[in-house]
C-alpha cells in the first residue's frame, strides 16, 4: 500500500506572510509592514468566505481593502502587484529537505491549495521536489482529493469527533499536515 503524506502549500511549505509582507511593503513602502499584513489578513477570510473567487481575484481586492481599512491610496497597477507576486514567495527553509526525505523514505506526496493552478505549480517549482499529486482550488478539487483518499487522514476540525477517521490500514498509510500562523495549526 502506498503512503501518502498530504500538504498545504501555503503557510505551510511556502511562507506565505513573508510574501504578502513584502508585496504590501512595495506598494506601499512608507507604512508599516507588519500592519499591511495584519490589514490583509482581516480583509481576506470575507473575500473568500462565499467561495466564488479566485486566489487571484482575492490577492487583487485585498490590496483594495487593506487601502481602504489604513485610508491609503492604491498605485496604479498597485492590484494587479499583489497576484503577481505569488510566484516569487519563499519556501520555508526546511520545506524542500523535508520533501525531499520523505520521498526518499518511499512516501507519495500530494499538494493541496486553494490557490490559481499556475500560481501552485510556480511555488512546487520553487521548492524543487517533484510531487505526485497537486490538487488546486477550494470546494471542487478538495471533494475530488477526498473522494481519491487524499484527505481521508485530514486531523478532526476542533468541533469534530475523531471517530470520523477512516479505518486504520487506510489512516496508517496517509498523513495530512498544515500550518498557519493565522489561522492556528490543525
Amino acid at each position: 500500500m502506498d503512503r501518502w503524506a498530504t500538504f498545504d502549500c501555503y503557510g505551510t511549505l511556502i511562507d506565505w506572510n513573508a510574501g504578502i509582507r513584502a508585496a504590501l511593503a512595495r506598494i506601499w513602502p512608507n507604512d508599516d509592514p507588519e500592519a499591511l499584513l495584519a490589514s490583509y489578513h482581516e480583509a481576506e477570510p470575507g473575500l473568500e468566505a462565499d467561495g466564488t473567487r479566485s486566489y487571484r481575484e482575492v490577492l487583487t481586492q485585498g490590496v483594495v481593502d487593506v487601502a481602504a481599512a489604513r485610508e491609503l491610496a492604491v498605485p496604479d497597477g498597485a492590484g494587479a502587484s499583489l497576484p503577481a507576486s505569488v510566484p516569487s514567495w519563499p519556501p520555508f527553509p526546511e520545506a524542500p529537505v523535508s520533501l525531499g526525505r520523505l520521498r526518499e523514505d518511499g512516501w507519495r506526496l500530494a499538494i493541496l491549495s486553494n490557490t490559481d493552478a499556475d500560481y501552485l505549480d510556480a511555488s512546487l517549482s520553487s521548492i524543487g521536489v517533484p510531487v505526485d499529486e497537486r490538487v488546486v482550488g477550494a470546494a471542487r478539487d478538495a471533494r475530488t482529493a477526498r473522494a481519491r483518499g487524499l484527505m481521508d487522514r485530514r486531523p478532526p476540525r476542533r468541533n469534530e469527533s475523531p471517530s470520523r477517521e477512516k479505518p486504520a490500514s487506510r489512516r496508517d498509510s496517509l498523513r495530512w499536515m498544515l500550518a498557519s500562523e493565522r489561522r492556528g495549526r490543525t
